[in-house]
């Protein structure tokens, strides 16, 4: 058994399929390196990143595929979902045979599982847009803290740095102690603990007081629609809501 084992990264990824593409290997499994149990059973082989490697694969696919697969492959692999990288593997594979009509193939199991997963993807990044709620800090910081299903913080960070491009910023996603931080010039992701004590100051503090009061005043005991409320802010989104007054 075959195991290719890279370091989590996207470009670690497309080096990998690159290699194993490049020397006419399939390997059994491709792994995150620090997620792979050892096994007597399996011959791992760690693929190191190389960044242009990764790039020449993402552009050939960009131009054989086009841009709306390699953005499939990449909103997939957020997705973070075991076997992941095999299923963009076999996808990148037959799509370099099928070219741009990769997108009528609907009978392949992992074309369908890559496009199935970065629909999942979209949608949470897309609903993710609405629900962020800056909370300003001291030296006029805003702060939004997130707890996705998905690793969606690459696909919100370039919409809020245009949005908002002349305040510092940090979107802090909880669930994988990771943050977006831009500071006015551009963003990046780093790490950044999830037991990290974030205090908003007084101003901000009795705006969302104002802010949770007026929700409820608005949202009239008989008119209420629970399952209505479910359906468009699921109970998972609304631990930081402003408006949510346990947040």
């Amino acid at each position: 058994m075959v195991i290719y084992l890279y370091d989590g990264s996207f470009e670690g990824l497309m080096t990998a399929i690159n290699h194993a593409l490049e020397n006419n290997i399939e390997p059994d499994r491709i792994v995150r390196k620090n997620s792979y149990n050892n096994s007597l059973f399996s011959k791992p082989v760690y693929i190191k990143t190389d960044q242009e490697l990764s790039l020449k694969l993402s552009t050939e696919l960009k131009i054989r595929l086009g841009q709306r697969a390699l953005k499939e492959i990449y909103y997939s692999f957020l997705s973070e979902k075991p076997n992941v990288e095999k299923n963009i593997y076999h996808y990148i594979k037959l799509g370099l045979v099928k070219g741009k009509d990769i997108h009528n193939v609907l009978t392949d199991e992992w074309v369908l599982e890559v496009k199935k997963m970065a629909r999942k993807v979209s949608r949470e990044s897309h609903r993710m847009l609405g629900l962020i709620r800056f909370r300003n800090l001291p030296e006029d910081i805003y702060y939004a803290p997130i707890k996705p299903d998905f690793n969606i913080l690459t696909i919100l960070a370039p919409h809020f740095a245009r949005r908002l491009p002349s305040q510092k910023w940090v979107i802090h996603d909880k669930k994988r102690e990771l943050a977006a931080i831009y500071n006015k010039t551009e963003w990046l992701i780093g790490d950044l603990s999830s037991d990290l004590k974030i205090q908003p100051d007084n101003e901000e503090l009795a705006f969302q007081k104002m802010w949770q009061e007026y929700f409820k005043s608005v949202a009239i005991p008989n008119r209420k629609n629970k399952k209505l409320q479910r359906q468009f802010m699921p109970k998972k989104y609304r631990e930081y809501l402003i408006e949510n007054p346990e947040s």
